[in-house]
């Protein structure tokens, strides 16, 4: 059984199809990709709300990457977002 990690997003470039997340309890930002974005999730935004969990980076040994992701339905928008303060 996975163990899920909660987190947010720091950020994603869509056009490029990647994108980091930090834990919300702290620690090192963990890389993405699209490719573990929910099935029919073609964007995410700054500051939303994930559970995840991790796996050992390919390319980057001694690093994890994102291994699964699931959004959360509440979620903090990016400041611009907000409208006028």
């Amino acid at each position: 059984m996975d163990t899920f990690l909660r987190g947010i997003i720091l950020f994603y470039r869509r056009l490029g199809g990647y994108g980091f997340v930090i834990d919300r309890a702290g620690g090192e930002d963990v890389f993405f990709t699209h490719r573990e974005l929910p099935e029919g999730v073609h964007d995410v935004k700054k500051g939303q709300n994930i559970s995840y969990t991790t796996k050992p980076s390919v390319r980057k040994p001694g690093t994890l990457v994102v291994a699964k992701m699931i959004l959360e339905t509440d979620f903090t928008a990016d400041a611009d977002a907000g409208g006028d303060q």
